[in-house]
């Protein structure tokens, strides 16, 4: 049998009249019959995962990788300084998505969707893959409970890296991304914005030199990349003093650290972020809704942002739940290590801004922090900002008074006794 080659060079050497306006259809069926690009079945285990766009298909395939991604990711990760902790695979989805399967990671991209953006679409390019890539360096779950806080989360990476890497000058192109492309998660557009604003704005703030922050007179300042918490603290906190010399109990920031997250991680507060305060550092925890008495809601209802009423035990509370609702409460814990005297700002804080505290922290304190010595001057506070929620509205604002004392929110939560300060 002569081969299809054969055959296609005698019609194209010795055309038949008429013949000419069938050789784009003879070409394009002589070519679906050459072998399909190498394909393997790609089988990993999908449960945790964020997919841009769309859906992970139920049997995904991986492909040999080619440009341009791997450039794109190797540039993202050399501009942010990250480190690389996913393998990289060329796979059948729509966009791109990250993957968490048996402890290792994965950042699936589509090769066909780059190769089809508009050469001007230089922002979406890398802020796809920025925002997948923040999901590993961020070291997520992909939990669906914190669902929303890990994708801010990334969204703050993607605007920190879309700063960072050349070729894109304009904030706006990296904010607008959310509004060009389609997302899987209902998340807030608003939301989502304002988390690539500020990660934007990280860039800037790591090379203004702050004259409060002691970090700011060693040499290697601008390399310790955590952001600032607001200072001095927006007002109408509960404050409490954990201790007053902490040099008695630790050698280093990072000591005061390890009990601090060890108290926090055997408490349920998995959720957490670190900031930069002048000689010192801050942990933010997660919005959380507390009983009347202090003590954490139950279940899915501690991480609630909105009021939810507890398991009903008789038809008497239910009764009494319709005549007499009870508005929803709610807290942030900041625990704040530093060396300096400080007061309160002017201003309150929304509780928007509040709960972003969580997605425009890190989530773990640099080693180059980690590493300075405490002095017989540190000591380690607690902040409690209460919110309140009436059930009429379900519309979360600053409590003052505050229900509450520091010390009943700390011994309610479990913290004070797992402290041991």
């Amino acid at each position: 049998m002569k081969s299809t080659y054969t055959l296609l060079s005698r019609v194209l050497v010795f055309p038949r009249p008429g013949i000419l306006k069938n050789v784009w259809t003879i070409l394009c069926f002589l070519l679906a019959l050459l072998p399909l690009r190498a394909q393997e079945f790609f089988e990993v285990p999908t449960k945790y995962n964020c997919t841009y766009t769309g859906v992970l298909e139920e049997e995904l395939y991986s492909f040999e990788s080619t440009p341009p991604v791997p450039g794109i990711v190797h540039q993202i990760l050399l501009a942010t300084g990250s480190e690389r902790n996913f393998e990289l695979v060329q796979c059948n989805v729509e966009s791109v998505a990250a993957i968490l399967s048996n402890g290792k990671r994965y950042l699936l991209y589509s090769q066909d969707f780059y190769l089809k953006l508009p050469q001007n679409e230089r922002a979406v390019a890398y802020g796809l893959l920025a925002h997948e890539i923040g999901h590993h360096v961020n070291e997520h779950t992909f939990d669906p409970a914190f669902r929303e806080k890990e994708e801010l989360e990334a969204d703050f990476f993607m605007g920190y890296a879309l700063s960072k890497v050349e070729g894109i000058a304009q904030r706006h192109a990296a904010i607008d991304i959310p509004r060009k492309q389609s997302y899987a998660y209902q998340t807030d557009q608003g939301a989502r914005r304002l988390a690539i604003h500020n990660g934007w704005e990280r860039s800037n703030q790591h090379v203004q030199v702050q004259e409060n922050m002691a970090y700011e007179s060693g040499a290697n300042a601008t390399d310790i990349h955590l952001p600032y918490f607001p200072w001095p603290p927006p007002q109408l906190f509960q404050r409490h003093t954990l201790s007053e010399q902490l040099y008695k109990n630790a050698r280093s920031l990072g000591d005061v650290n390890t009990k601090l997250r060890q108290a926090l991680q055997a408490n349920g507060y998995e959720q957490r972020s670190y900031f930069q305060v002048p000689n010192g550092f801050a942990i933010v925890t997660q919005l959380e809704q507390f009983k009347p008495d202090g003590s954490p809601k139950s279940g899915a209802n501690r991480w609630k942002d909105y009021p939810v009423q507890e398991n009903f035990e008789g038809v008497w509370d239910y009764l009494k739940s319709l005549v007499m609702s009870t508005p929803g409460n709610f807290r942030i814990f900041v625990f704040v290590v530093t060396d300096q005297p400080y007061g309160q700002s002017s201003r309150r804080v929304a509780k928007q801004e509040a709960v972003a505290w969580l997605s425009n922290g890190l989530n773990r304190l640099p080693p180059k922090i980690a590493e300075m010595p405490i002095n017989n001057e540190h000591y380690l506070d607690v902040l409690v900002y209460e919110f309140e929620a009436p059930p009429s509205t379900k519309l979360c604002q600053q409590k003052w008074p505050a229900v509450l004392n520091a010390q009943t929110h700390l011994q309610k939560a479990g913290i004070s006794k797992s402290l041991g300060f």
